[in-house]
């Protein structure tokens, strides 16, 4: 016996099947599938529920990491910045001390 469950994707409105094979079926092969008599459906088909499909999954990872690369390219241009005298105390002279008075 199988279990069918229907989902549809929050970002394209995609819908599809997805179907699990329990311990009880007696087919090993994990692409075979039951006979639809002996699938038992996992929700309503008319609501399915709601999940990211696989190619929207792939392009927000894609978009995820390529703004974690660009945050890396910040992160690592800010140390030279900080080399060149560009942030507050960086001992040149700049009076970052601490004294407030001047007498």
């Amino acid at each position: 016996m199988c279990e069918m469950h229907f989902y549809r994707c929050m970002t394209c409105n995609t819908k599809w099947t997805f179907y699990k094979k329990l311990a009880s079926c007696e087919s090993s092969e994990p692409e075979a599938r039951c006979p639809s008599s002996l699938c038992m459906h996992v929700g309503n088909q008319k609501r399915p529920q709601k999940k990211e499909c696989e190619a929207c999954q792939h392009k927000r990872e894609l978009a995820e990491s390529m703004q974690d690369y660009s945050d890396d390219e910040v992160l690592q241009l800010q140390p030279q910045k900080q080399q060149t005298g560009g942030w507050y105390g960086s001992g040149c002279g700049g009076g970052g001390g601490g004294s407030r008075g001047g007498a």
